[in-house]
């Protein structure tokens, strides 16, 4: 998947700014199991931490690939989650980048 990744950010246009929304992977799946167990919805195959680790670890990948990728600390609160987003766009759009 990552050969893809790498061959489609060579032949088109490369992203103003992508955002990740990084968190542990522990903290994640206590996230999506609290999730599940409010909706009343079974975990899918791939929600496990061995898992989640593995995409963790690729996610960070893109940031060598896409050089105007911005980490985002989503293992804080929603709030602060939010205003950590709306600064990293208000400063591209202040700075003439979005």
């Amino acid at each position: 998947m990552l050969h893809l990744v790498l061959l489609l950010s060579q032949e088109n246009p490369q992203p103003d700014l992508l955002l990740l929304l990084d968190c542990p992977a522990q903290l994640a799946l206590e996230r999506i199991v609290q999730r599940a167990k409010k909706g009343g919805k079974p975990l899918s195959r791939f929600e496990n931490l061995s898992d989640l680790t593995l995409f963790r670890e690729r996610y960070h990948m893109l940031t060598g690939i896409f050089p105007k990728t911005r980490v985002i600390d989503s293992s804080k609160p929603f709030c602060e989650v939010w205003n950590d987003i709306e600064s990293v766009i208000l400063e591209g759009v202040l700075n003439g980048r979005l």
